[in-house]
């Protein structure tokens, strides 16, 4: 899927448009695509959705569908941190909050 993204990403960026991208986690990946957007000039912001663990949690046991569980959870939670650069955005915000601050980053 990577190099799916990869070519979507430079057919995209030939025809000029904006890009967002959504959970660029891998940091082998995220470089690679930073430096490309960086090779055609493209500015840059990343933000970073933080939510504690618990809220996490307590948010796939109320799902009916695709829960991941405690441990799942945990693991990643203690795997995926923001790069230096990323914006910390507070997730537990209502989504029109979280859109709307961004927005105003960008």
């Amino acid at each position: 899927s990577e190099k799916v993204s990869i070519y979507f990403i430079k057919q995209l960026m030939k025809e000029d448009f904006n890009l967002i991208l959504e959970e660029v986690f891998r940091e082998d990946y995220y470089k690679k695509v930073v430096k490309l957007l960086r090779k055609s000039k493209y500015e840059i912001t990343t933000f970073f959705l933080k939510i504690p663990k618990e809220d996490v949690i307590k948010r796939d046991q109320q799902r009916q569908d695709k829960n991941k569980g405690k441990e799942i959870i945990s693991k990643i939670h203690r795997e995926i941190k923001p790069f230096p650069r990323d914006i910390i955005i507070n997730a537990n915000l209502p989504t029109n909050k979280i859109i709307t601050k961004i927005k105003k980053l960008i």
